[in-house]
């Protein structure tokens, strides 16, 4: 059955072709067609993956490096809210021991509203499903 499964998958690989071999289509009428043909178009040009959520093989999946990994990170906490709430004990006269506790005890208070508010509507939807 493992066979047929991977046989079937191989036979259902898009062909891939070199990007002089493509053909070169009308631009649509749309102005969404038009967006959608021109990151199409880019994506070509610049050989870059435009089919993301299409299955890859496990011989295919190469961890991502530690590096690529730290500045994902990097990028997603470096903001203008993070460093201004760095700032705030300084504005408010804060030692830099009083502001770190401040800051980790303030962060986890508000994420207490998320996650509060998920298990509100995880009991609640739970609640509905019960059999009467």
């Amino acid at each position: 059955m493992a066979e047929q499964i991977q046989d079937l998958e191989k036979t259902l690989q898009p062909e891939v072709r070199p990007v002089e071999q493509e053909s070169e289509l009308s631009v649509p009428k749309g102005i969404f067609a038009k967006v959608r043909y021109y990151e199409e178009y880019l994506d070509r040009k610049l050989g870059i993956e435009s089919h993301s959520l299409d299955r890859v093989h496990p011989e295919n999946r190469h961890s991502p490096s530690p590096t690529v990994m730290a500045f994902m990170w990097a990028s997603a906490t470096m903001n203008i809210s993070c460093f201004s709430t760095g700032f705030m004990g300084k504005e408010f006269g804060l030692s830099l021991g009083q502001t770190i506790p401040i800051i980790i005890f303030a962060t986890l208070l508000g994420a207490m509203v998320t996650v509060g508010q998920s298990l509100f509507v995880l009991f609640s939807s739970f609640l509905t499903h019960l059999p009467h």
